[in-house]
């Protein structure tokens, strides 16, 4: 499947919340980080759940919150 692919050049790095180093809520899906949600870290330092920037990047090659080129 390409896009998984192309997904694992995109990210820095995938984390498990913590409230004190990360925002509080995904800006794709609108929903509140929970605890041991994985999330994941762009190259531009912005949050995401994984799995909500995953299908972000099926679409598109930009960060969905400063539009920056996120491709490697």
């Amino acid at each position: 499947y390409e896009s998984d692919v192309n997904y694992q050049k995109i990210y820095a790095v995938n984390l498990t919340y913590d409230e004190n180093s990360h925002g509080k809520s995904c800006s794709l899906c609108y929903k509140s980080y929970q605890h041991n949600d994985t999330i994941s870290l762009t190259r531009c330092n912005h949050t995401f759940h994984a799995n909500c920037l995953k299908d972000w990047f099926d679409y598109q090659s930009t960060c969905p919150s400063c539009n920056k080129v996120c491709m490697a």
